[in-house]
């Protein structure tokens, strides 16, 4: 996918669901906006998908930049904790 600089990036997305979401699961501290997530956030738009990410609770930081993309793009941000098995929650502010 070109990410709109030329770029091509390669990217395999966890999961598409139907009829059209985009789903991406991190288990990290940090969160930046990424070739990664340029690449889906465009293939959402270029496929009329909705993109989610999935966080895990040990998620201190979203950078501003991705959970705007997110947000402009209609996605959705959730925290899922496999240790209590509960639905995932939707997040209405950014980790900072």
């Amino acid at each position: 996918m070109d990410i709109g600089d030329g770029k091509i990036v390669r990217t395999i997305y966890d999961a598409k669901g139907q009829p059209t979401k985009i789903v991406e699961f991190k288990n990290e501290i940090e969160i930046s906006n990424s070739d990664q997530f340029r690449a889906q956030l465009k293939i959402a738009d270029s496929d009329g998908a909705t993109y989610e990410l999935i966080v895990s609770p040990r998620t201190k930081v979203i950078s501003e930049k991705l959970w705007d993309e997110i947000k402009n793009a209609g996605g959705y941000v959730y925290v899922y904790d496999p240790a209590t098995k509960a639905p995932p929650k939707l997040l209405t502010e950014r980790p900072k």
